[in-house]
């Protein structure tokens, strides 16, 4: 599912219930990725989420999902990261430098055919995403914001964030935004208290 956390900024989802408990009472606990730049769909389907992928393209269990004592919410960030994007173009990968190649239309050129790649991407426009860790911050407290009020009944006071790798970098920042934004008492906004903060091997 997708949030508007900023104007050309769509922040992708992925929402699980708790296993062994009733959802509505259940903690949550929010994952990201590091990188900058990594999809949280790694954690997802190689790490702690409910299912994984194997070689063969099969969906498996997996039995230690922290989604058995946890509702867990994946989230792609900042926008142009995994599923995240700021504008869709059409467009295709030039093989050789790995880049987005923008094109007028929907139509794939005969020289891109062979590529295999051309399809709808995300713009890639640096200005059209965060360009830095405390920027990011901001837009991550918004996507929070959007999850909680579209759905209240997994919205909490209380939340477990965790995050690997570069997590040591985004777990500090976002977790002083959010708590400099509860400080404010905006109206209609939700405070939002922080248990616990996880990172996997951090570096900072």
């Amino acid at each position: 599912m997708l949030l508007k956390s900023s104007e050309n900024e769509h922040i992708f989802f992925w929402f699980f219930e708790a296993r062994n408990q009733d959802p509505k009472e259940a903690p949550l606990t929010v994952w990201i990725n590091g990188g900058p730049g990594s999809s949280s769909m790694i954690g997802l389907f190689q790490e702690n989420g409910p299912c994984g992928v194997d070689i063969n393209g099969n969906v498996y269990n997996n039995p230690y999902s922290w989604s058995n004592a946890s509702n867990m919410l994946f989230i792609d960030q900042p926008a142009q990261t995994g599923f995240s994007y700021s504008i869709p173009v059409p467009g295709y990968i030039d093989p050789t430098s790995q880049n987005i190649v923008t094109l007028p239309d929907a139509n794939c050129p005969d020289y891109a055919v062979t590529f295999g790649t051309c399809g709808t991407y995300s713009y890639p426009n640096e200005t059209l995403t965060a360009n830095s860790t405390p920027h990011a911050a901001p837009n991550f407290w918004k996507a929070l914001q959007g999850f909680m009020g579209v759905f209240p009944d997994y919205s909490r006071e209380s939340l477990h964030f965790s995050s690997e790798s570069y997590g040591g970098h985004f777990g500090p920042a976002f977790n002083e935004y959010i708590t400099k934004q509860n400080e404010k008492n905006i109206p209609g906004a939700k405070k939002i208290k922080l248990e616990t903060v996880l990172i996997g091997n951090g570096w900072y």
